[in-house]
């Protein structure tokens, strides 16, 4: 009867500290997603844009025409989409898309998510030789994509570039319903990958 005692205080114990835990890690968390674009200029080998929000590709588009690197890859664009159509598609001054050299722009078809964009761009980066990137992905999605970028490339330079989504400021999620829910859902997601790939660790 004593030892039943102490597995459930055990358990209980364990519970609330890893409840504490997780609890702690959110706030952790929201301070790590940038409120700020980068001020790092240093140029890279190439650009990864990855899809999904509005803000994403023109940004990759700007810095290709800055001469930020000499590559831009594109990761998660849709199986049947052309360079020509998705520049068009972009929320660019007409300038910015004349100004594109689509033959340094490389459109990447396989990635339906961020696992796939990091495996995508593992694969691209091995063949192409290419030691440094700037990553670009939405602010709160940054962590998580760095996360798995991190994973499949460790000895890779990585120079995070967060864009800023119109309709996400993280400052409001106190009286913004839907920021603090993507927070919270952003937060989740990067706590089971990271937990996720720390079993992967220990069983390598």
């Amino acid at each position: 009867m004593q030892f039943i005692k102490f597995l459930l205080r055990l358990f209980f114990s364990l519970f609330f500290i890893g409840i504490f835990i997780i609890c702690l890690g959110l706030p952790v968390y929201y301070f790590n997603i940038a409120s700020e674009p980068t001020t790092n200029s240093q140029k890279t080998d190439a650009i990864i844009a990855l899809t999904g929000g509005k803000e994403r590709i023109p940004e990759g588009i700007r810095l290709l025409n800055e001469g930020m690197a000499e590559r831009l890859l594109i990761s998660g664009v849709d199986k049947q989409t052309k360079a020509t159509e998705l520049l068009d598609s972009q929320p660019l001054p007409a300038e910015e898309i004349q100004k594109a050299d689509l033959k340094k722009i490389l459109l990447g078809r396989q990635a339906v998510d961020t696992i796939g964009n990091a495996e995508e761009t593992a694969n691209w980066v091995q063949k192409n030789n290419i030691s440094s990137i700037r990553l670009v992905t939405a602010n709160y999605h940054m962590p998580r994509a760095h996360l798995e970028f991190r994973k499949k490339m460790p000895d890779l330079i990585i120079i995070e570039n967060p864009v800023f989504p119109h309709d996400f400021n993280k400052n409001d999620w106190q009286n913004n319903k839907a920021t603090r829910d993507l927070i919270i859902k952003e937060y989740f997601k990067y706590l089971y990958r990271w937990l996720e790939l720390g079993k992967l660790r220990k069983s390598l």
